[in-house]
């Protein structure tokens, strides 16, 4: 199967390249004169894209046969991963393809879903592992709830307190992560999280959570912590 696929995408960047040679020697013009090659579907969700030769676009709806049968092959057998990929490159060849652009929106949504951690995240602490290992370029969604207590104390003059520059980026007091790969020398810039927010991690690492403060220990309390989607549960 794996071979199967590597013969389909071979195909697939065969397709795309000989559709940019057609679509440069002969491009049909809309009446305003502008360049475009659409040859139907629903002008509000995008137009299906196929090469002006009749005979490439004919090799063009063969691939995305195949593609999507090996696709549902996949995902029958619970690879999603190369299920995407056929997916993904149903696209390349023809853009805006409406069966592959709902397939990948379909599994966004299992991704999303996939799995899901409960823990708390205390205000007294520094980074608390999350036991979660984040996956490059997949959805997951960390929600916040319950409240704490943000403490700060200072003896001042009349000229108040400077905000500590190592404080400036976020709400203090917030929810905040990070996420270490292995191997990091060096600690990874925080983002911001709030109550709630949807994030696709560029890289693989394991996840960590605080109070965007620089000195936790005189804070109080603690908040339940839900993620959700598509991630390896660590200890």
């Amino acid at each position: 199967m794996k071979r199967s696929l590597t013969g389909l995408l071979i195909v697939g960047t065969t397709i795309m390249l000989a559709a940019g040679t057609v679509a440069a020697q002969k491009k049909p013009k809309k009446p305003n004169g502008s360049e475009s090659t659409p040859t139907g579907g629903d002008s509000g969700k995008g137009e299906m894209e196929l090469a002006s030769d009749p005979r490439l676009q004919e090799i063009q709806r063969q691939f995305v046969m195949d593609a999507a049968k090996l696709a549902k092959d996949y995902e029958k057998k619970h690879d999603i991963e190369s299920a995407r990929s056929c997916y993904e490159h149903i696209l390349r060849v023809v853009p805006h393809h409406p069966a592959a652009e709902k397939a990948l929106e379909r599994i966004r949504g299992e991704e999303l879903t996939a799995e899901k951690k409960k823990l708390t995240v205390k205000a007294t602490e520094g980074w608390q592992d999350a036991g979660v290992s984040v996956k490059p370029d997949r959805p997951l969604t960390i929600r916040a709830s319950g409240t704490w207590t943000f403490k700060i104390e200072q003896v001042l003059g009349a000229d108040g307190m400077e905000i500590p520059k190592d404080l400036k980026d976020f709400n203090l007091g917030c929810l905040v992560g990070r996420i270490m790969a292995p191997g990091d020398t060096e600690e990874s810039k925080p983002f911001m999280i709030g109550k709630e927010i949807e994030i696709t991690p560029e890289r693989a690492g394991k996840l960590f959570l605080r109070m965007y403060d620089n000195d936790p220990s005189d804070n109080k309390g603690l908040l339940s912590v839900e993620i959700e989607g598509t991630f390896d549960k660590v200890k």
